[in-house]
């Protein structure tokens, strides 16, 4: 009894930190709802300064202003449970992807010495992926 008792307890402050993420302003929590937005570089580089530029770029083109973002960063948690895959709830995610133009960011990586980025956009914010990777392509080294 004590044994489920810590458990449930244990699963309580982990979902109320969950939950509370969703309010932070640093850089991780606060734009999580585009999906996958962790710099592969070290922090305070110039690529890192790059690549986050990039992702403040994709907020102000996906983000409606009327909205706060902690509400999409809500609806992301409820709606695809902090997850680029799973869907818990049909009726937010289809609210989340209407408010975001069905932007997500799958994946980001350094492959083969080139800047790898996945995802699902629209044209104008591919253009700005293409031309960040270019940029920061050029800097990288191949192994």
């Amino acid at each position: 009894m004590r044994i489920v008792k810590r458990r449930l307890d244990r699963d309580m402050k982990e979902s109320i930190l969950v939950f509370l993420r969703c309010f932070y302003t640093d850089f991780r929590n606060k734009y999580h709802y585009l999906g996958y937005p962790y710099s592969p570089f070290v922090n305070a580089t110039e690529n890192d300064i790059l690549f986050k530029q990039l992702i403040r770029d994709i907020d102000k083109i996906v983000k409606p202003k009327y909205i706060p973002r902690f509400v999409l960063n809500l609806a992301h948690l409820y709606g695809m449970d902090n997850s680029i895959i799973r869907i818990r709830s049909r009726r937010i995610y289809k609210l989340r992807n209407k408010l975001t133009k069905c932007v997500l960011i799958q994946d980001v990586k350094i492959k083969y010495g080139t800047l790898r980025i996945y995802g699902s956009f629209n044209e104008e914010i591919w253009k700005l992926v293409d031309d960040l990777c270019t940029i920061v392509d050029e800097t990288l080294e191949a192994y």
